[in-house]
């Protein structure tokens, strides 16, 4: 596992970045319905949204890809070389 670590911290700081996003968005979106909303600040909110969706959640795919690679590469090597 550990050689697969910073794929894994990468998955995991995306997934916390994106599930942040997504809360703010969430509540943008209710803040928009409302009487005197910022509605610039707020749409730019829902934008930076739609910006991390498009261009970092793809990076998952990759990142686990990577992180069952080193899996299989760890496993390939022999206890004497892990224990050297």
């Amino acid at each position: 596992i550990a050689a697969a670590g910073v794929a894994y911290l990468m998955m995991l700081g995306v997934l916390s970045g994106g599930w942040m996003l997504l809360r703010q968005g969430l509540v943008a979106s209710d803040e928009m319905k409302k009487e005197g909303a910022d509605t610039a600040f707020l749409s730019n909110k829902l934008a930076s949204l739609s910006l991390f969706t498009a261009l970092s959640l793809p990076q998952l795919d990759s990142y686990a890809k990577t992180a069952e690679l080193a899996g299989d590469a760890l496993a390939s090597l022999s206890i004497e070389t892990l224990l050297a």
